[in-house]
């Protein structure tokens, strides 16, 4: 399954390209024209890999349907 999405920029609305795991991981995603840096504020990673875990089971139950 893709773990990838993009948000806009909030310097110049270019897509930031956001690998999930990348992003849990290293904790920033840097937008490829502006260079701008997003973090990933340290107390909200426990919901995002929580969200995204409800997201995978979701995906699974899907693909037994």
């Amino acid at each position: 399954m893709a773990t990838t999405a993009s948000i806009p920029c909030p310097e110049c609305n270019t897509p930031i390209p956001i690998d999930l795991k990348t992003l849990m991981e290293k904790g920033s995603a840097t937008c490829p024209h502006c260079q701008l840096t997003l973090q990933v504020n340290n107390n909200s990673k426990g919901l995002i890999q929580e969200t995204f875990q409800k997201f995978e089971d979701l995906k699974n139950l899907k693909d037994k349907m």
